[in-house]
């Protein structure tokens, strides 16, 4: 059996890195859709406030688990704090696939009335897993374009005359939707909510953040092997940063992290430590986070532990790798 020694001073580095990836992606939400079930936060603003804005929705996003060949629709609201003329509700062209509105086209809008959107929501059979994002906002025609005033049409066609004598109002409605296999339910992404902790949300108590887990689900849909490899590690991770001010545990941790990089490197071959850093510049999303690292790897120094022979390397994955659909 070979010892190996546990490069201390190349995490540090890794670890100091990793600060510049970190990319702030979530957002408050208000709702979640699976199928045609809707939660909603009571604690919610009906309407959030921004003095900036001349658009308020009744949310600022909007997230939707959706599953291949699922149709179902949804309300949102909106108040402005001027009186608008034709205007028109635009869906981002990332978007326009799965979403429609209705109506899409509001000859006037008056200042500080309530106005409601229906959202469509249509995902095709033969659509890939994955995550979506876009907005939907509104559309103002420019004062002295053409302009068919006698006409209250909210179609397509009515919208292309407003094209090109229109802007953009910048208030918009962000929209996260997530494409998922049939049967799987996802946690809610926690967003700016899940960086105020040290540990994050886990909201199904599986062990995992939600955060990543849905970064894997997300990043390897095809790869139930994978996912599961990954699982595991991020499972463990959460241990390495709520113990990390903790020499014994640490190094006991350091033990069950090399078992599972055996695994994504049996799993893997070398593509396993591009896509192991990946997953830790996203569990290391926060300076709090990155400074346990740093903490847990100190706590390692002058520590070496045995290896387990390359030969074996399949028997360190957490699960029944041939019993496992997915690659490998």
């Amino acid at each position: 059996m070979s010892k190996i020694r546990i490069p201390v001073v190349f995490v540090f580095i890794l670890s100091l890195s990793l600060f510049t990836l970190f990319v702030s992606t979530g957002f408050a939400k208000d709702n979640k859709i699976k199928q045609t079930h809707i939660k909603k936060n009571n604690k919610a603003e009906r309407f959030p406030k921004n003095r900036n804005n001349i658009i308020r929705w009744s949310q600022e996003e909007l997230e939707i688990d959706a599953e291949g060949g699922e149709s179902f629709s949804t309300d949102v609201q909106f108040e402005s704090k001027r009186s608008l003329s034709k205007a028109s509700i635009w869906v981002a062209p990332e978007l326009q696939t799965f979403i429609s509105v209705t109506p899409s086209y509001f000859k006037k809008i008056e200042k500080g009335r309530t106005y409601l959107v229906n959202i469509n929501v249509s995902i095709p059979y033969t659509t890939e897993i994955g995550l979506h994002k876009g907005t939907i906002h509104l559309r103002r025609k420019h004062k002295g374009s053409d302009d068919d005033s006698s006409s209250d049409d909210s179609s397509d066609d009515k919208y292309k005359k407003h094209k090109h004598g229109s802007h953009t109002i910048p208030d918009t409605l962000k929209i996260k939707l997530s494409i998922v296999d049939v049967g799987v339910v996802l946690p809610p992404d926690p967003g700016e909510e899940g960086k105020l902790t040290l540990l994050g949300i886990d909201t199904d108590e599986d062990g995992v953040r939600d955060d990543i887990q849905r970064y894997i689900y997300f990043t390897y849909p095809d790869d139930k092997k994978l996912q599961l490899g990954l699982t595991y590690y991020a499972k463990e991770f959460q241990g390495v940063l709520a113990d990390a001010d903790d020499r014994d545990a640490a190094y006991e941790h350091a033990i069950k992290m090399s078992r599972h990089n055996e695994c994504l490197f049996y799993l893997k071959d070398e593509e396993s430590f591009n896509i192991s850093d990946a997953l830790l510049a996203e569990i290391l999303n926060t300076r709090g986070r990155s400074i346990a690292y740093i903490t847990y790897s100190d706590n390692l120094g002058g520590k070496t532990f045995k290896g387990t022979p390359m030969k074996e390397w399949k028997d360190s994955c957490s699960f029944d790798v041939d019993a496992t659909g997915g690659d490998q």
